[in-house]
């Protein structure tokens, strides 16, 4: 111990002066040999106390594990390890240990030095969990696609979300049902020249910017029940009921619109059926001159045909 403690005048200045924490430990009993000052200033005893210690008294390695580790640093068969060792005032701290087998006045040692890895092992936990918590996140996000693509296809209205600019980013099965086939690619209100359609009430042409998703977007106001006849693009036409809604996000900024298109054209089949029907009753009525009338005995509400007022001579 007395030559290890003397040394060769080149490495004792190395040894002690070094700012890289350093140790001289006895691989057969753990003993520690000698510490430099950045061990001491490191691990918060004096060179003297260290010297007085055993490595088993700093790292928190059982001493079977730890034993076949310095015999493995002594065999080369390692010389990287990374330990948790234990300083005076009772901190643990993350370590990673390069060792070599050095020999010293005919005495085999462990020459080893000690890197503080605390800062790094915690930043790489900070990292995996936060990719543990993007992974969990990425989960649930496309789990509630899912669920929300399996509500919308159930659906038998469409259903449509758009972009701020009016783009579609997503659409049901009953969307795409409703307009014949695929619809085309939609980047803004500009391109709802692509989608024809003609007002019920007027049979007026439907502009772009009067489609109910671009009164939402532009106004933040829903618009509700639209009804137009539309051209699908497998060239077929249907009537249906329009609405949208704007959506915003978690900070009440206008993020898109959901829009709502519901076939109706089996409903305008009925109607229209319904007034040819009320037009033959008339005129067969008008013809054979038989008014008629019907009474809701819960109402008391009294409804005549036209011709029944013509034979009364009322209005």
């Amino acid at each position: 111990e007395e030559a290890v403690l003397a040394g060769a005048p080149r490495f004792r200045s190395l040894f002690d002066h070094h700012a890289a924490v350093s140790l001289l430990i006895d691989p057969h009993s753990g003993r520690i040999i000698d510490a430099n000052e950045a061990a001491a200033r490191f691990y918060g005893w004096s060179r003297e106390h260290l010297r007085q210690m055993s490595i088993h008294q700093i790292n928190t390695l059982p001493p079977e594990q730890l034993h076949a580790a310095m015999a493995q640093a002594a065999s080369s068969r390692n010389y990287h390890f990374e330990f948790a060792h234990r300083r005076a005032d009772g901190s643990i701290r993350a370590v990673e240990v390069f060792s070599s087998s050095v020999e010293v006045a005919g005495q085999p040692l462990l020459f080893s030095i000690v890197h503080d890895i605390t800062d790094r092992k915690q930043a790489e936990e900070a990292l995996r969990q936060q990719a543990d918590a993007l992974t969990a996140a990425k989960a649930s996000v496309d789990n509630e696609q899912r669920l929300l693509s399996a509500v919308l296809d159930a659906l038998p209205t469409g259903v449509a979300i758009t972009n701020r600019q009016g783009g579609t980013l997503l659409t049901n099965a009953a969307y795409e049902h409703i307009w014949g086939g695929p619809i085309p690619e939609t980047a803004s209100v500009e391109d709802y020249d692509a989608y024809k359609a003609w007002w019920d009430a007027s049979g007026e042409p439907v502009a772009p910017d009067e489609w109910a998703s671009a009164i939402a977007i532009r106004t933040g106001q829903a618009a509700i029940g639209q009804v137009m006849r539309l051209q699908r693009f497998d060239g077929s036409e249907v009537y249906v009921i329009n609405s949208a809604a704007p959506l915003f996000d978690h900070n009440g900024q206008l993020a898109g619109c959901a829009v709502a298109i519901q076939d109706i054209t089996a409903l305008k089949c009925t109607e229209q059926a319904l007034r040819d029907t009320t037009e033959d009753l008339n005129r067969a009525q008008e013809v054979g001159h038989i008014g008629s009338w019907r009474l809701e005995l819960r109402s008391g509400v009294l409804t005549w045909s036209d011709e029944n007022y013509r034979i009364f001579g009322l209005p």
